[in-house]
C-alpha cells in the first residue's frame, strides 16, 4: 500500500436555507440572494475541512467539523465489467487496515446537525419525506 499523493486541506461551508415565505426569483442575482429575496432564510451554517488522499487506486476524502466530528468516505472507481463484489470487499479491507470504525453508512454532517440542533425538524423531514 502506497501513498501516492496528497492534496492540502480545505475548508468547506454549507449553508442550509429553509423556506420562509414565497417571492420569486431573480434570475440575475446571487443564488444566496435569489433563495433569501424567494423567503428562504439560512437554516444551518455547516462548516468543515476536507483532506483527500490517493492510496493505490482508492481515494479517500476525510471531513471533519470544528466540534471533532468527522466522516471518511473511501472511494475504488470501477467499471461496469468489474466484479462489484470484489471492489466493496477492496474497500472494507482497506478501510480496516486504516483503523476506521464502522462501514456501511454513517450520519452525514447535515443529518448530524439536525439530530443535534434541530431534532424536531428532522423527525418532521424524516416522516414526510421517507419512502
Amino acid at each position: 500500500m502506497k501513498l501516492q499523493s496528497a492534496r492540502a486541506c480545505n475548508s468547506q461551508v454549507l449553508l442550509v436555507f429553509v423556506w420562509l415565505s414565497s417571492h420569486t426569483v431573480s434570475d440575475s442575482s446571487s443564488m444566496r440572494e435569489s433563495l433569501q429575496s424567494a423567503g428562504y432564510g439560512v437554516l444551518a451554517k455547516i462548516v468543515s475541512t476536507r483532506c483527500h488522499w490517493t492510496i493505490d487506486d482508492f481515494g479517500i476524502d476525510v471531513d471533519e467539523t470544528p466540534d471533532g466530528y468527522s466522516v471518511c468516505e473511501v472511494e475504488l472507481m470501477v467499471d461496469e465489467s468489474t466484479d462489484k463484489t470484489s471492489a466493496e470487499q477492496r474497500v472494507d479491507d482497506l478501510g480496516k487496515k486504516l483503523g476506521l470504525v464502522g462501514g456501511g453508512e454513517s450520519l452525514g454532517k447535515m443529518h448530524r446537525y439536525l439530530h443535534k440542533h434541530h431534532p424536531d425538524l428532522l423527525k418532521l423531514l424524516v416522516a414526510k419525506y421517507k419512502k
